[in-house]
């Protein structure tokens, strides 16, 4: 009952409103975060399309180069992606960047590291 009512309070008093647009300019700022990163450094080997919303960007490599080596190398290094491969079992193309919830210092890390990763060891 009480969950109940702060949910009514919440709401009909204009804060879940307010909270959404504060949400949805975080995100936007992140979503643009990233794709200023990806197009300063991933033209060469990537493709993606734009956010309209959302959590996450589509990174698709233009090499077949997502594997499970690739994700547990990534994860050695506190860097956490969704493999394309987890969603369509043939896909090695693609990973799912999700940017919802580091920081931007974490997503330029992570990117960083992907970045120096995949050209590394992935592609010759």
């Amino acid at each position: 009952m009480l969950f109940s009512r702060n949910r009514s309070h919440w709401i009909s008093s204009g804060l879940y409103e307010k909270n959404l647009i504060k949400l949805r300019e975080q995100l936007k700022r992140r979503a643009t975060f990233v794709e200023e990163i990806l197009e300063q450094q991933f033209q060469k080997i990537t493709t993606w399309k734009k956010s309209d919303g959302g959590f996450f960007i589509w990174l698709r490599f233009h090499e077949p180069i997502v594997n499970k080596a690739l994700f547990l190398n990534l994860l050695k290094q506190n860097v956490l992606i969704n493999p394309g491969y987890i969603y369509e079992s043939s896909d090695s193309h693609h990973i799912r960047l999700s940017y919802a919830y580091a920081s931007l210092e974490e997503l330029k890390k992570g990117l960083n590291i992907l970045l120096e990763l995949v050209q590394n060891s992935y592609l010759k």
